[in-house]
């Protein structure tokens, strides 16, 4: 874990996340990349070019002031950083930054400054979820700031983003449980037994010893596993996108810890060889 890209509105919630990611970045040795970004459009007439060109540099400076002391009073000292203001729309802004630097984790906070100015909103961070290339780890107001993780609940839907989201969570969190919950329809004992024996066959090999399961006669909905994620005191839940995507949604929002994700585009990008173990980084 080299660069993790944390884009914030340098609201209280993104300062939170901003929190979690310093703490994050100081027990992995990372660099964080600090991001604000908008299209610095004002919400008037200036009724001439070269006035509004003025006015957009002093808004972009301006910026540029906030965003440095809002990272100096959410980042510890030790922790190496960039801070970046864009003049670009937040997910295009996210999404090239995260390409461009070749960060190796986004994490963002799941709601933020409402109005005309403002970044962390729910539409922003699921669109990320959707459509970034590296994982995301998601923080709500619920989530703790420490990123010490022993537990990790892993929701079960057979895809490839679900097992890597396993995976990734597995090598992240180096010695953690992983506590995988399966929903399912119906209550006979046979479905049951057939579960039990797919998840087993599913579970990668290197993670069985670590791994515990939890089966349900019910579809998965976000407030059971975050309950479950709750009462066994995890400190993060791992899930793939977009198997149930109102799911994740649902999720970010009552999770109590913060929610990891990976989705297809991640999956095709960064494991195109699955022999390939991914490199463990053990945050404890």
């Amino acid at each position: 874990m080299k660069l993790i890209l944390v884009p914030t509105d340098m609201s209280e919630t993104a300062a939170h996340a901003l929190r979690f990611a310093s703490a994050m970045a100081q027990r992995l040795d990372a660099h964080l990349l600090v991001l604000y970004s908008d299209t610095f459009m004002p919400p008037f007439d200036f009724g001439a070019a070269a006035a509004f060109t003025i006015r957009r540099e002093e808004l972009i400076d301006s910026a540029r002031e906030q965003l440095e002391l809002h990272v100096e009073q959410n980042v510890n000292p030790s922790v190496p950083y960039d801070a970046r203001v864009l003049a670009q729309s937040p997910i295009d802004a996210i999404l090239e930054q995260a390409c461009d630097t070749g960060a190796d984790l986004i994490v963002m906070g799941t709601h933020g400054r409402a109005g005309i100015r403002r970044l962390i909103i729910g539409s922003v961070t699921e669109a990320v979820i959707r459509l970034a290339t590296v994982p995301v780890i998601a923080v709500n107001a619920f989530s703790g700031e420490s990123p010490s993780i022993d537990k990790i609940v892993v929701p079960v839907t057979f895809d490839s983003p679900s097992l890597e989201a396993l995976r990734y969570a597995g090598a992240l969190a180096g010695g953690a449980s992983l506590l995988l919950y399966r929903g399912i329809e119906g209550t006979k004992v046979p479905n049951a037994i057939n579960e039990v024996i797919a998840i087993e066959d599913w579970i990668p090999r290197d993670l069985r010893g670590r791994a515990s399961m939890k089966i349900v006669n019910t579809p998965m909905t976000a407030e059971e596993i975050a309950e479950y994620a709750k009462v066994n005191g995890a400190g993060l839940i791992a899930a793939g996108v977009p198997s149930s995507p109102h799911l994740i949604e649902n999720l970010l929002h009552v999770s109590p810890c913060p929610v990891l994700t990976l989705n297809e585009r991640t999956v095709r990008l960064t494991v195109p060889d699955r022999k390939l173990p991914l490199t463990a980084v053990a945050v404890s």
